[in-house]
């Protein structure tokens, strides 16, 4: 099972996350040796809004086929992020009028080493992995202004 959070941008005090979208093209786990193993998705291409997923998490791929062996790291395939915010008054509900942005970023993949990572799996073992990503390293925030002035994906795990 693989599934798909994120964990939230300590936002500062006149921004507004709207949503931040991402489509998950593939996962693949690299084996100590030989070729990748790809992991079937749940759909071609899984679009998911990291927003929603600070409080909740989203099943990608729920997979009985990974061969028994040792793993170094999982590569997340992730295209057409674009984050939507808005400006808001201090103490008050809402966007400013005009102050929408969207903004878009580059594709990006991911490679995650970090725990379970080296990951052994042995015969007849199930195994549940989840993909956190950390929207304060994917997003790039002006100290001064306060907009958000870019969207790394690549930056984000």
């Amino acid at each position: 099972m693989f599934t798909l959070r994120a964990a939230p941008l300590k936002t500062p005090a006149n921004v507004n996350l709207l949503s931040f979208r991402t489509t998950v093209a593939g996962i693949s786990l690299t084996p100590a040796a030989g070729e990748s193993v790809n992991v079937p998705l749940n759909a071609n291409l899984y679009q998911a809004d990291l927003v929603r997923l600070q409080s909740d998490a989203t099943l990608l791929a729920l997979s009985t086929a990974v061969p028994v062996g040792s793993y170094t790291n999982m590569v997340v395939s992730l295209s057409d992020p674009a984050v939507t915010y808005c400006m808001q008054t201090q103490g008050m509900a809402g966007c400013e009028t005009g102050s929408v942005i969207t903004l878009r970023g580059a594709p990006a993949t991911p490679i995650i080493t970090t725990s379970p990572f080296p990951l052994v799996v042995v015969r007849g073992q199930n195994i549940g992995l989840a993909i956190s990503i950390d929207i304060e390293k994917a997003l790039s925030v002006n100290g001064q202004s306060q907009a958000i002035t870019s969207v790394n994906l690549g930056a984000a795990n």
